[in-house]
């Protein structure tokens, strides 16, 4: 397992197969900064 463990650890990923790892592991962002966003944007359309 040891032998496994190391091979695995030397694996090389593409620009594009890190991208798509980034994308379905992003954390979702906690309150309030979601609510923050979400407020500022509200805002920004109603000062028109």
């Amino acid at each position: 397992q040891l032998k496994a463990n190391i091979q695995a650890a030397q694996i090389r990923l593409s620009g594009e197969e890190l991208n798509a790892l980034d994308e379905v592991s992003r954390i979702p962002e906690e309150y309030p900064g979601w609510m923050m966003k979400m407020m500022a944007g509200y805002r920004d359309s109603t000062e028109s």
